[in-house]
């Protein structure tokens, strides 16, 4: 991606040299021609879209190493509660035993789908911070996937996804096992 947006880059440079080396056209015969060469409008768009890329995508990649870390480093005395789906659990055994499942994430890279339906996973921080994600059994070996999201509601924004190999187990174990009906 930087290779592109550096090419893209340069197009727009060489463009923008281009045009400042070249004599005025006439009017007529330049439908471009407005007091500004066309070489600039490129750099400029192309300024745009680079201000763009190294906007979104940084900030994309900071959400999953702070929502990867803090699944990994989480711990249980730190947890007041932890809804999976529509249960509830409070007490320390349960949610420790969650937690154990939620610290051995891995990172995980999804092209091809091939998990059920999600349901809605809150931690509910002793601070009273909560943390939002969502968990989804894993067809294609045993696991489950865990999807970084932001802002709950109408709008959502995902910003990758874990893997859990033993949270199906642990939330089994619990009597709350993931759906696993397939997506819809």
């Amino acid at each position: 991606m930087p290779v592109f947006v550096a090419a893209l880059f340069g197009f727009g440079i060489v463009e923008h040299l281009k045009a400042r080396g070249k004599p005025p056209e006439p009017q007529a015969q330049n439908p471009y021609a407005q007091g500004r060469p066309i070489g600039f409008v490129s750099l400029v768009g192309v300024g745009l879209l680079t201000g763009v890329f190294l906007f979104i995508f940084p900030i994309r990649f900071i959400h999953q190493v702070w929502d990867h870390g803090f699944l990994t480093g989480l711990k249980a005395e730190d947890v007041k509660a932890i809804t999976v789906g529509n249960r509830t659990f409070t007490s320390p055994r349960e949610i420790d035993a969650i937690v154990q499942g939620l610290n051995r994430a891995e990172w995980f890279t999804s092209n091809h789908g091939g998990w059920a339906s999600n349901v809605d996973l809150l931690i509910l921080e002793r601070s009273g911070e909560e943390q939002y994600f969502q968990v989804a059994l894993y067809l294609k070996e045993p696991g489950a996937v865990i999807t970084f999201v932001r802002a709950r509601g109408r709008i959502t924004w995902q910003d990758g996804y874990a893997f859990s190999r033993n949270l199906p187990a642990v939330l089994q174990g619990l009597d709350a096992p993931l759906p696993a009906g397939s997506r819809r």
